[in-house]
């Protein structure tokens, strides 16, 4: 990516420091992937407390002022192995 880099608090200052290192003593072939709202069957996540709710019929509350995308951990951790999506979002599974 080409875009300026203006983090807005230590954590973002830290994940850039973080890719910074990589590129500067990783591997050449290394891989740097930017993700959140990571779900899988493994810990909790977003995902199953929204679905734990409503199986309860518990109300479900949640913030409006963030967009984001779940990402299945298998299809994450396929990506980097094949180029691209170990599976179409419409064929993932949980």
């Amino acid at each position: 990516e080409d875009d300026p880099v203006s983090p807005l608090g230590v954590y973002g200052a830290t994940k850039w420091e973080g890719e910074e290192a990589v590129r500067a003593h990783g591997p050449a072939d290394s891989l740097i992937v930017r993700t959140a709202w990571v779900y899988g069957p493994a810990g909790r996540n977003f995902v199953d407390a929204i679905l734990e709710k409503g199986a309860l019929g518990e109300p479900v509350r949640v913030v409006n002022d963030q967009r984001g995308a779940p990402t299945y951990s298998a299809d994450l951790a396929g990506a980097p192995r094949v180029g691209g999506p170990a599976r179409s979002p419409s064929t993932s599974r949980r």
